[in-house]
């Protein structure tokens, strides 16, 4: 059995490892490492800044919103669908085929919620015009 001359990537004492891929001397090092990793890693997500929406657009969410008061569905469950998918569709990070599923899954909840099965209304026409698709 071969003995590995390591450091301790946590308290950085000198050990001898039994294994090759050995990085810290103790178990209570390699926790201690590791919660210090995923506490330094949710400092760096919560600095993260929130992206500004673009002036003079109005979203998405904004018109399934009034949509929704409109229809006086606010409490529902399929309202809360679709307030998730218009928050979807508005995300910048949100890539092109996840926002075209989105857009029809959207289009589906807001017909369910008229009672229509139509699927070429106005709210369709907004969502089109906001994203680029129409």
């Amino acid at each position: 059995m071969t003995a590995y001359d390591r450091e301790c990537l946590y308290c950085h004492k000198p050990f001898t490892a039994h294994s090759s891929n050995a990085k810290f001397d103790t178990s209570a090092c390699r926790a201690r490492w590791r919660r210090k990793k995923e506490r330094d890693s949710k400092a760096d997500d919560s600095s993260e800044p929130e992206k500004p929406p673009v002036a003079g657009v109005s979203s998405v969410t904004d018109s399934v919103l009034a949509e929704i008061e409109r229809l006086g569905v606010a409490s529902s469950v399929s309202a809360a669908l679709a307030l998730a998918a218009a928050r979807g569709i508005d995300d910048v990070d949100t890539g092109g085929t996840a926002k075209a599923a989105l857009i029809r899954s959207l289009q589906q909840i807001l017909a369910e919620l008229r009672n229509v099965d139509d699927g070429d209304d106005e709210l369709a026409k907004i969502i089109s015009d906001d994203t680029g698709d129409g």
